[in-house]
């Protein structure tokens, strides 16, 4: 959901912002987010604590989202 949102902030803020520019942002493989934002697989643990940081959130707000979807931290 936060990586989904963000893309969608990032596209309205900026037509031609792909997924493949975010991806690259967030250092993770194109296809492996677009599994994500499309629901076909879960964040995994590691790949959240590293897209938050890279998102700016601090380590509290990235436990939170750990807990809320129920992610081993």
């Amino acid at each position: 959901d936060l990586l989904k949102r963000e893309f969608e902030r990032r596209k309205g803020a900026n037509g031609r912002y792909s997924l493949r520019r975010m991806a690259l942002d967030l250092a993770v493989d194109h296809s492996t987010l677009s599994q994500i934002l499309r629901g076909e697989r879960k964040v995994p643990g590691t790949m959240l604590r590293s897209a938050g940081r890279r998102l700016g959130l601090s380590a509290e707000e990235i436990s939170a989202y750990l807990a809320a979807e129920q992610i081993p931290d």
